[in-house]
């Protein structure tokens, strides 16, 4: 979104109790930091990962007097509830605003414009949760609690337009 030149980018992100939604977080507020981008807490909306709470969010983000440009949305769900905001008060993707998701929103592809995603590698994801259950079973608690970062993949498409 930066590398498109824009800089009022809302994020509607889960429950800051949760590691996931702070890192998430964290990597939003790093990127506009690394861009020289202030940051404003307006265009933060913190939501619990379902669908009714990424809609009042983005609800609030495009009431802002001056409403972002851009949004990230931090999982599939949220972004049900966004893309439904804008569907209802006619705001176009990419035209209105640009919309970038972590998880592949695979419904958009019905949509007139698909949405770019940040794909997690779901199978990686899963053989390394595996291996961790099965260290635990066998007592390895030594690197408890245990973080793994793993790769991302981003999915280009048409939600995002330069400024």
């Amino acid at each position: 979104l930066v590398s498109y030149n824009h800089s009022r980018i809302g994020m509607v992100t889960g429950p800051l109790k949760m590691y996931t939604a702070r890192e998430r977080l964290n990597g939003y507020l790093d990127a506009l930091r690394d861009s020289q981008i202030e940051i404003d807490e307006k265009l933060i909306a913190v939501a619990d990962y379902d669908i009714d709470s990424g809609y009042n969010c983005m609800k609030v983000l495009i009431e802002c007097e001056e409403r972002p440009t851009a949004v990230l949305v931090a999982n599939y769900y949220m972004g049900i509830g966004v893309l439904k905001v804008l569907h209802e008060n006619n705001i176009r993707i990419p035209e209105d605003m640009s919309v970038i998701s972590v998880d592949e929103l695979e419904f958009s592809r019905v949509l007139d414009t698909q949405i770019s995603s940040i794909k997690q590698l779901r199978k990686e994801m899963g053989d390394m949760a595996a291996g961790i259950i099965v260290d635990r079973i066998r007592g390895e608690i030594s690197d408890f609690p245990k973080i793994v970062y793993l790769d991302t993949e981003l999915i280009w498409a048409r939600s995002v337009r330069p400024i």
